[in-house]
């Protein structure tokens, strides 16, 4: 006699990989203007340093892969996370000047 097994439905992996969503731009833009002005306080860079941690986790950017926001700093043409970021930073500057010149022409 033969076992039979239950059928299993394949469940296909929740995480969209560097999927570049209004809500990324949005986040992004929020972290950069942060950026720009943490050179005050130390909450400034706090605040500054959290934004960029939630663009990095919805870009599913782990604490030891180069961040978006460190291409420019740190430069490792050879190392794939390196290239992925920067062509994340690309994607997501490309959207951000996009996102711009639509509002403006809303305006």
């Amino acid at each position: 006699m033969r076992e039979q097994l239950m059928p299993v439905k394949r469940r296909l992996s929740k995480v969209v990989d560097g999927r570049i969503t209004p809500t990324v731009i949005a986040a992004y833009a929020r972290a950069l203007e942060l950026r720009a002005r943490s050179n005050g306080s130390e909450a400034d860079r706090d605040a500054a340093h959290e934004a960029e941690r939630v663009v990095d986790r919805a870009l599913q950017i782990r604490l030891w892969m180069t961040s978006v926001f460190d291409v420019d700093r740190y430069r490792d043409e050879d190392d794939p996370d390196w290239q992925r970021s920067a062509e994340l930073k690309r994607r997501l500057d490309a959207a951000l000047a996009q996102a711009s010149a639509i509002g403006e022409s809303a305006a």
